[in-house]
């Protein structure tokens, strides 16, 4: 049977060799067994971990409800080992099983109670301080202790909504949005800032908040706090609101799709609409490359463009600093004796001749 166990424990250890060695220091908890409890039941086992699910029946030591049934000497609890000290010298400590602890390194079961010690999950490597506080006697069964619990994780918050970057024209009213989340525990409020001005709070999902910004810059951020008091910031998000819209550009110039035969100088030419500002200048980019600005109407330029694809943009700026860029429009520009891409036709076999023949056919 002992032979079998070794097996299993082998089993475990090597499907959970990636964890690391964790030591639990957080605020300790208490947990009692009560005498006569139904040990298969929830309530009844400290399920520490998903590994490890601490009871006990009337008669017998603690045993790991999630692989065994009862208790077994010299292997109960399964996959666990103790020791007296404290997690401060957790490494230096001489660990072995449950029943020789209880009945070897300290006399008896009921001499654990009020003593230090350091429990080790193996597999998952943890080890965490506990103390007993009682010890029911065979036949009745039950028992109590406090112990360690792990770190806690902080939450994490993101910003949904709005993009950053977004520009906003006054009146702007915005639904300012996150996710929230906490891996060891539960969100209990968000609250939202614009700077170092609160907007408000949300204590549950969905996180959500409308908020009336001013003209000019905001950097936004939401702070997500969890049931342990744990904390953890959003990453900013900067929007703008504008007094007007922001002017707009387009190509009149070359159209998109627009082919050229080297070599190519061509119009760049935008039309503009800006009704509450004045527009100072155009820029024309050949993809992040600067052609050129035009500062007055026509807004317009001459380029030179050299054999190949482009992708081409305006950036227009107005007397306020607002931009806007255009929708981009797509040019090619062929060498001069490139072949003409000529039809394509499936199942129709044509010789130079043929060819030759229908052309002199076609000038009679």
């Amino acid at each position: 049977m002992r032979w079998l166990v070794c097996l299993l424990a082998a089993a475990l250890v090597a499907s959970l060799a990636a964890k690391a060695q964790t030591v639990w220091t957080n605020t300790p908890i208490s947990f009692t067994n009560y005498p006569g409890s139904d040990p298969t039941l929830p309530s009844s086992q400290d399920r520490m971990t998903p590994n490890v699910w601490l009871t006990r029946d009337s008669s017998h030591g603690p045993y790991n409800a999630r692989y065994e049934t009862t208790f077994t000497a010299y292997i109960s609890p399964y996959d666990t080992e103790w020791a007296n000290g404290t997690t401060a010298n957790y490494a230096s400590l001489s660990y072995t099983d449950w029943y020789d602890w209880s009945k070897g390194v300290n006399p008896m079961p009921t001499n654990t109670v009020g003593v230090n010690a350091v429990l080790h999950l193996i597999s998952e490597d943890i080890y965490m301080d506990i103390k007993f506080t009682s010890w029911g006697s065979h036949g009745t069964g039950g028992f109590s202790y406090i112990r360690s619990t792990p770190p806690n994780i902080p939450p994490s918050v993101t910003l949904t909504n709005p993009a950053s970057g977004a520009v906003l024209v006054a009146p702007a009213t915005v639904m300012i949005g996150a996710d929230a989340s906490d891996p060891d525990g539960t969100v209990t409020n968000v609250q939202f800032f614009d700077g170092a001005s609160s907007l408000g709070n949300v204590a549950a999902s969905p996180y959500l908040i409308s908020a009336s910004l001013a003209i000019g810059s905001h950097t936004l951020v939401a702070v997500v706090t969890d049931n342990l008091g744990a904390t953890n910031i959003s990453t900013p998000v900067t929007v703008t609101v504008l007094a007007f819209p922001p002017p707009n550009v387009s190509f009149i110039t070359p159209t998109n799709g627009s082919f050229f035969t080297a070599p190519a100088t061509i119009i760049l030419a935008a039309a503009i609409v800006d009704t509450n500002t004045t527009v100072t200048n155009v820029d024309f980019f050949d993809n992040a490359a600067f052609l050129g600005r035009a500062a007055g109407s026509p807004f317009s330029i001459l380029t030179n463009l050299v054999i190949g694809a482009h992708n081409l943009t305006a950036l227009i700026t107005d007397n306020l600093g607002t931009t806007n860029t255009s929708s981009s429009v797509a040019v090619t520009v062929t060498a001069s004796n490139a072949p003409v891409n000529l039809p394509q036709f499936t199942g129709i076999g044509l010789s130079n001749k043929q060819i030759g023949r229908a052309s002199c056919r076609a000038r009679v």
